[in-house]
């Protein structure tokens, strides 16, 4: 059988045969059962249809269940030998052969020639035929569409009927016939039909009857044929004849079976009609009576010209008329039946064969049919994951999550789950052109946990590694219950769960190993009718704390500072006890509508609420509908900005002081202005494909044209053609800014309006500095050393922006610089040499592209961290700080960090300016600063944190959502290393703040507070605070009347 299908026609051809000779055969033997034959015919129709699919698709899966079979070798043909000369050593290894991808593989055992296989030239009958086929099967489809179509305009063209008569008929044939009331169709009048006539393909369905016709007989009877086509859903069937022969139009069986179909489906509709207790004779004589009509291939008539009326007539008559009913058994077991049948069919084939070879020696020359060898696959390598618990055994069964970013043809990312085995071990497949990896690992009820490598640890030489091990711990539940401010629940709301502190590993790499959310991004909690949600993977430790996020389109939706929970006095341990309660408040809806000029609607029109459009979890982008009418979801009281974006019509933007029920935002929109680019290189020639972003637009960054999963396509064009144009013919009057860039080339930003003359911009080729960095005692490479670029806006302002350091090896300095609106530095550091600071260049001058470094050899900065008790404490985490390297102790993300080895100690290159180093803990701190040039910090010993908490009133009441900030009074000049620890909450229900970890000294308490209308906070009380190591400062501060 498998030698018969080769190849879909093919496979048609045999499947068409078997399943309609089988079909036909049994339907014959249960003749006298019109109902149970037609449901075999329709069986094997769908059986003819559907296994050549199935057939291909196990072919080319390789799914078959019979063993692969060899392909078989050709036998040398026995003539006679050459002359020896021709295959003398030297002919043989004058032209050594090469490796190729051989399909069979024909081997000579002597050297001998053999005789290739001759190639039957195809035939030309056999493409003839499938031209043929296909000719007709378009034809025959065609043929169907045009029917589906002249039905359709029948049923459109027809009227209702105002002959009570016909209507009382149809609704006794209602009753008997059985069924909801919503089976019952409309009664229309046409002239295109001669006697009743079902059109089941509109809603509801349809039946036709003559304009001028008198009521028959018993149209009762004839009404309870049509319904029974309608119950059966013949219509279906009938479509499903009629593809048949549309695929298979040559084949008498697929006729022969379609005619049969009809047939069967009119003789068991009469069956049907004599069942609702109509006179059979009475019925017989109503048919008589009806003049047969003409109708499309899809539209059932009582009485058709193809019908075998007198075949019906005498079955009537002489009583031979069964149950129409097949049963639930009777369907279930030919369902399963044909299933099984087609299954196996496919199935029974051979596994796709390797051929086999024999073996042969270097006298042994070998003939093969070579094939185009396939492009090679892009490399790949595999990292081991191993999961333990807490006491380092391994845990089977644990879902790993593997996301990776590349840089394969493009960015590209790819997702992959694997699972542990017994050991606790799993292998992911990585390409070798990966940027960032992130894999997650979950079983519950265990909490799951996040390692992640991202783009700047590869730049700094932190490659993945080939192993990582992941330990979970043990989880439990947390939720709790969310409410209106009249207490009633609110079901539905969604709900994302951060850990606020997650914990990370003994290392400086900046992996994760808590996953930080514990909800999934695009698939949060939903809480139930009782307002209640829970998760079951937050780590059960003792002091852990949760942040939410929980957001509905009628309620205010708190951003991600947590204020709202804190003011509810929410904290990690009500949220595990389940005891916890926050309110949303019910906040101000924005709706209205979008319309063109002439006042139409515009549909899909994207309604950009705010300046951003795009934040992780919080939708800002809306849509209109076909009426060009849109809601936003509920907003607190305040100014907003609304930005429309209508592909074809100039963007539009308002603010909105939104205060309760606001009027309806309408937008008329207008036709735009035309920007067109020319993007040239500085000799001249036009760059297709440069990327052109627009990056604002009335000082916000509502209208974009990026190409992201969590904004709407706003149809503006990305990139330049193949002629260096770009074109918006769309734009607004107001200036809006640019960014275009291109690999190779330093990108340009710059401002332009609406209906500016075509703009030619000039991109200068990437400011690639390139040099080298040495030794500047030995003038010997310096093995590895970092790149940190530095901003200088202003000469006594300079930052490092660390999260951008890139790592270099072997002496050979190559930083791509892109920064265009400052100017910049670069600073190179290594170990054991002093830093060292080049000069300041912008990117697209025309300044030198090289640079060499000369590092100085220098002694590390070196110190330890004690406890207490003296001992040397591991695992803390220590931040350099100077006056351009900024330690932020909340947002670490640029802070030069060390984690400290078992013996306690940590080592800085030397800065070549002031420095202070800062350890933290859970349990302390410690701070020490120098001036430049120092290079022994000693041993620091930790101090417990300083604590701050108190209490907000406003006429001795307490007031929840008050802003406390807490700032040190550190002077950072621009001589000192520069320390930021400023500090921020919101007091909960009960007026209550509280900062537990505070570094002690000199610090300001200062209160925010809520304009009476509105979200603008304004300065309240101040409170300095002057703090020990280990104080618990208690701040009561309160307000008068005067609140803005």
């Amino acid at each position: 059988m498998p030698d018969l299908l080769n190849g879909l026609p093919a496979a048609f051809v045999v499947s068409g045969t078997v399943w309609l000779t089988l079909g036909l055969a049994t339907a014959r033997l249960l003749r006298r059962r019109p109902a149970r034959a037609h449901s075999l015919l329709t069986l094997a129709t769908m059986g003819a249809l559907t296994t050549p699919l199935l057939v291909i698709l196990v072919q080319q899966a390789n799914w078959g269940v019979l063993p692969a079979v060899p392909a078989p070798l050709l036998a040398a043909a026995d003539t006679p030998a050459e002359p020896e000369a021709t295959n003398s050593p030297r002919e043989r290894h004058a032209q050594p052969a090469r490796p190729a991808i051989i399909h069979p593989v024909t081997i000579s055992s002597s050297p001998r020639p053999t005789i290739a296989p001759s190639t039957a030239p195809e035939r030309p009958w056999r493409t003839i035929g499938l031209v043929l086929w296909f000719t007709v099967s378009a034809a025959l489809v065609l043929r169907l569409l045009a029917d589906i179509i002249a039905g359709w305009r029948t049923v459109q063209r027809s009227r209702a009927t105002a002959d009570a008569a016909w209507v009382h008929a149809l609704c006794g044939a209602s009753k008997r016939i059985g069924g909801s009331r919503q089976l019952q169709p409309r009664l229309q009048m046409s002239t295109a039909v001669t006697s009743p006539a079902l059109w089941g393909w509109s809603r509801p369905a349809t039946i036709l009857i003559p304009e001028s016709a008198t009521l028959p007989g018993n149209c009762e009877a004839v009404f309870c044929h049509e319904l029974a086509h309608l119950r059966r859903r013949d219509h279906w069937t009938a479509l499903l004849a009629e593809l048949l022969v549309c695929i298979l139009p040559w084949h008498p069986l697929a006729w022969a079976t379609r005619l049969g179909m009809g047939e069967c489906a009119e003789e068991a509709c009469d069956d049907w009609a004599v069942a609702c207790g109509c006179p059979p004779i009475e019925y017989a004589e109503t048919l008589v009576g009806l003049t047969p009509t003409a109708t499309p291939a899809l539209m059932v008539a009582a009485v058709s010209r193809h019908s075998p009326l007198a075949i019906r007539v005498r079955r009537l008559l002489a009583g031979r008329f069964h149950s129409p009913r097949l049963g639930r058994g009777w369907i279930a077991g030919a369902t399963l039946g044909t299933v099984a049948l087609a299954t196996t069919w496919a199935l029974w084939q051979p596994r796709n064969a390797v051929a086999k070879t024999d073996h042969f020696t270097d006298d042994a020359p070998t003939q093969a049919i070579a094939q185009e060898e396939p492009t090679p696959t892009a490399e790949v390598r595999r990292l081991r994951v191993m999961v333990l618990d807490p006491e380092d055994k391994p845990i089977p069964d644990v879902k790993i999550h593997a996301l990776t970013l590349t840089e394969d043809k493009g960015v590209v990312k790819v997702n992959r789950d694997s699972v542990t085995n017994a050991a606790g071990v799993t292998e992911v497949e990585l390409p070798k052109t990966a940027l960032r990896l992130e894999l997650r690992a979950s079983k519950p009820p265990s909490g799951s946990r996040f390692a992640g490598w991202e783009i700047p640890e590869r730049m700094s030489g932190e490659e993945i590694p080939a192993e990582f091990t992941f330990r979970l711990e043990s989880a439990v539940s947390a939720g709790c219950r969310i409410l209106d401010e009249q207490g009633k629940p609110i079901p539905s709301a969604k709900v994302r769960v951060w850990l606020s502190h997650a914990r990370q590993p003994a290392s400086n790499r900046g992996q994760w190993s808590d996953l930080i959310e514990l909800t999934e991004r695009d698939n949060p909690v939903l809480t139930d009718a009782e307002g209640r949600w829970h998760i079951d993977n937050v780590p059960d430790r003792a002091h852990l704390s949760l942040t939410l996020f929980v957001s509905h389109d009628d309620y205010v939706t708190d951003d991600f500072s947590g204020d709202a929970q804190r003011a509810a006095g929410i904290t990690g341990a009500t949220l595990r006890q389940g005891t916890a309660t926050l309110t949303l408040k019910r906040g101000v809806i924005v709706s209205g509508r979008v319309t063109a000029p002439n006042g139409k609607p515009i549909q899909n029109a994207i309604i950009v609420q705010g300046d951003v459009p795009n934040i992780a979890g919080k939708p800002t982008e809306f849509l209109t509908d076909a009426a060009g009418r849109y809601r936003l979801p509920a907003v607190a009281p305040r100014e907003a900005i609304l930005t429309v974006v209508a592909p074809g019509w100039a963007p539009q933007m308002r603010r909105v002081n939104l205060q309760h029920e606001p009027p309806q935002q309408d937008f008329r929109m207008e036709p735009g202005k035309a920007i067109r680019l020319r993007i040239i290189d500085s000799a001249g020639e036009s760059i297709p494909k440069a990327n052109v972003r627009l990056i604002g637009w009335q000082g916000t960054d509502s209208l974009r044209n990026t190409a992201h999963p969590d904004m709407h396509d706003t149809k503006i064009s990305r990139q330049t053609d193949r002629d260096g144009l770009w074109k918006w013919t769309w734009a607004p009057d107001e200036p809006v800014k640019l960014r275009v860039d291109l690999k190779g080339y330093a990108r340009s930003e710059f401002d332009i309006s609406g209906g500016e003359p075509t703009r030619t911009i000039v991109l200068k080729r990437e400011h690639r500095i390139t040099g080298r960095v040495t030794d500047a005692v030995t003038g010997a490479p310096i093995p590895a050393f970092h790149v940190i670029p530095i901003n200088v806006s202003r000469k006594e302002f300079r930052i490092a922006e660390r999260n951008q350091l890139e790592s270099g090896r072997e002496g050979r300095l190559n930083y791509l610089a892109t920064h265009t609106d400052q100017s910049v530095q670069l600073r190179v550091e290594a170990k054991g040499y002093t830093t060292q600071d080049g000069p300041k260049f912008r990117v697209g001058d025309d300044g030198p592209l090289t640079q060499d470094f000369r590092l100085r050899p220098s002694p590390p900065i070196t110190g330890s961290i004690l406890d207490a008790s003296g001992q040397p404490v591991a695992k803390v985490e220590v931040i350099l700080a100077t006056p351009t390297q900024y330690a932020k102790l909340t947002m670490p993300n640029n802070n030069h960090k060390i984690i400290t080895d078992a013996s306690g100690t940590f080592t800085f290159p030397d800065p070549a300016e002031p420095w202070a180093v800062l350890a933290q803990t859970d349990s302390g701190y410690a701070i020490a600063e120098f001036p430049a040039g120092h290079h022994d910090a000693g041993s620091l010993r930790l101090q417990p944190w300083a604590s701050v908490r108190g209490r907000f009133r406003e006429l001795g009441r307490p007031v929840p959502g008050v802003q406390i900030i807490l700032e040190p009074d550190r002077l950072n000049g621009p001589s000192r290393p520069r320390i930021e620890g400023k500090l921020g909450t919101v007091t909960d229900a009960d007026g209550r703040f509280e900062f537990p970890r505070v570094l002690p000294g000199l610090v300001t308490v200062q209160s925010y507070l809520k304009a009476e209308s509105g979200t603008t906070f304004h300065p309240g009380a101040i409170k300095p605070l002057d703090l020990q190591p280990g104080q618990r400062a208690e701040v009561w501060t309160s307000e008068g009347p005067g609140r803005p």
